[in-house]
């Protein structure tokens, strides 16, 4: 039988604290448009923070103490698939799911950093470790005494790099000469690269001609083995990092012999590696 009275006892308290939540929401969204009007740039700040999966991550998945996999994979799939299942189909998912811009760019940037490791280029992820930082530097490319700053835009076939864009690498270029002069390196082996999914305006190949700026097409690829094998030194360690793995970025893969991609966790473990991040699932 409905309990009128109670029911009634009950949503008083409820519908006093949805008014003050609609009354908090209110007065956000006007704090949001003085923001905005106030400081301009704000507005598509706040878009690409809230557009990080991290940081959607991070506010709702128990933070860095908790296997950032779960974030490809149902509660269903994560309690009952064995590890190996389970790391795989999260890193098939992370891989097929729609990405945001932001994503979608960070993705390019390690696809550019496993072909330059391929080619044997000690790789620093700038652009992604350092955000906003980076001084237009997304990858910063070592091998012995030369130097390859590379810039990353993955844009639609449709749309054309300007010249301006030229122009900022070829600064970030000069930045960079300067702030290391005297080190290992001149500046005659420093170099800087422009590596675009599309094409470049009449002008903006002038320009890139003109300031020795190395223009390379390269369209983006899925399809590359994404698991960086890596090895301490110290401790001989062998780890294996997925790319939602918190210190995916930080890792260089082919500073110690017997680094390596590999495309499966199968074969990670095959060769023996394990898995890394800060907690420790059930035991393998």
């Amino acid at each position: 039988r409905p309990a009128v009275a109670k029911a009634r006892e009950i949503e008083g308290p409820i519908k006093e604290k949805l008014r003050q939540l609609r009354l908090e929401n209110k007065k956000l969204e006007l704090e949001l448009q003085i923001f905005d009007e106030l400081f301009p740039d704000y507005a598509p700040l706040r878009e690409h923070i809230l557009e990080s999966e991290d940081t959607i991550f991070e506010t709702s998945i128990e933070g860095d103490k908790s296997d950032r996999a779960r974030l490809y994979l149902s509660p269903q799939e994560y309690s009952n698939l064995k590890p190996v299942e389970r790391e795989q189909l999260a890193l098939t998912n992370y891989c097929n799911r729609n990405h945001s811009k932001q994503e979608i760019g960070k993705m390019y940037e390690r696809y550019l950093g496993y072909l330059w490791e391929k080619e044997g280029w000690d790789v620093q992820f700038k652009g992604i470790v350092d955000g906003k930082e980076d001084l237009g530097r997304d990858l910063i490319c070592k091998k012995k005494d030369k130097v390859e700053i590379i810039q990353a835009k993955n844009w639609s076939a449709q749309k054309l790099i300007h010249e301006k864009h030229i122009y900022q690498l070829f600064a970030t270029k000069t930045h960079f000469c300067l702030e290391n002069a005297g080190k290992n390196y001149q500046p005659n082996n420093v170099q800087a690269v422009f590596a675009s999914t599309t094409d470049l305006s009449d002008m903006a190949k002038k320009v890139a001609e003109f300031l020795k700026v190395r223009v390379v097409k390269i369209p983006l690829s899925k399809e590359y083995p994404m698991i960086k094998c890596n090895i301490n030194p110290a401790s001989n360690t062998q780890i294996y990092h997925l790319p939602f793995d918190q210190q995916y970025d930080k890792i260089k893969v082919g500073d110690q012999k017997g680094e390596q991609y590999v495309a499966t966790i199968k074969e990670a473990q095959k060769l023996g590696f394990r898995r890394a991040f800060r907690w420790r699932p059930d035991k393998q």
